[in-house]
């Protein structure tokens, strides 16, 4: 309101969710916002304002907008890569992929859901680019298990060695049409001080946290185990314990509960005892 009792539009910007926030590991500037269903945009340091990146999609791509993950190449800072599929029983999602940090775009469809609009959409980042061979991509889908891209994301095979199992139409209704899966990828890999530099050599030990739903209906998975390893790439997997905490509720009734991992990071610091740092 005016001094004089009037009233003015005030910019408002948009509404909903901004469930990510992606920033370049090495290159300062570089960051990136998804949003639940009005697509991506890029931070423009020097305007100080945010460009969107997605507005060029068609109108047929409007569940495209909804946009699950993006993901950034450690080694160029002019790719980007970013799924969507804004519900997981909508069809399958795509992925997306820019040389030249979203101003122009290809895509490939993708043999699984996403769920950029569905519950759970900021438990961090599910796509993630191996910073030792830049190629290859890991994809932690909700629904159907663990992917990857040798292939820079071109195709796509399941990581059966986790499991082969993909949730049935029941399965995902049975967890409010939002189930959450496995929840993200996490390589166990040494930066070193100059950077992320490609080795060549892709990362051999991964890890992945699991949520309940997925692991209670996927039959090679054990019911109460939500954080597994691999020492080969991803081909085969073991469980890695967590300690039970003990929840005192509040009709002080206490009871051990099995926690799970909505996120989990490695500390990139090269010259510290690195940690993970976990949810």
């Amino acid at each position: 309101a005016g001094s004089a009792g009037g009233w003015a539009n005030v910019k408002f910007g948009g509404g909903g969710y901004v469930p990510g926030l992606i920033f370049h590991p090495t290159v300062p500037d570089v960051l990136y916002a998804r949003t639940d269903v009005a697509g991506a945009y890029r931070w423009d340091a020097n305007g100080s304002k945010w460009i969107p990146i997605t507005d060029m999609f068609g109108f047929n791509e409007g569940t495209f907008q909804g946009v699950e993950s993006i993901a950034l190449d450690p080694t160029d800072a002019d790719k980007v890569y970013l799924v969507g599929g804004m519900y997981v029983n909508a069809g399958n999602a795509r992925l997306y992929k820019s040389s030249d940090r979203g101003a122009s775009w290809t895509y490939v469809d993708l043999p699984f859901p996403a769920g950029g609009n569905n519950a759970g959409r900021a438990i961090g980042e599910r796509l993630m680019v191996d910073p030792n061979k830049p190629s290859v991509l890991f994809y932690a889908s909700r629904t159907q298990g663990l992917w990857k891209s040798a292939d820079s994301g071109a195709t796509w095979s399941q990581l059966t060695g986790l499991s082969s199992y993909k949730m049935s139409g029941a399965d995902v209704g049975s967890f409010g049409n939002s189930p959450i899966g496995v929840e993200g990828v996490i390589f166990d890999t040494a930066v070193p001080p100059s950077g992320f530099q490609s080795s060549g050599t892709p990362t051999q030990a991964i890890y992945v946290p699991v949520a309940p739903d997925y692991a209670k209906v996927a039959p090679d998975l054990a019911d109460d185990v939500y954080l597994y390893r691999s020492t080969d790439g991803g081909n085969t997997w073991s469980g890695v314990a967590i300690p039970s905490l003990v929840t005192t509720f509040s009709n002080a009734y206490t009871a051990p509960i099995k926690p799970y991992i909505p996120h989990m990071v490695r500390d990139a610091d090269p010259t510290a005892n690195r940690k993970f740092y976990v949810v």
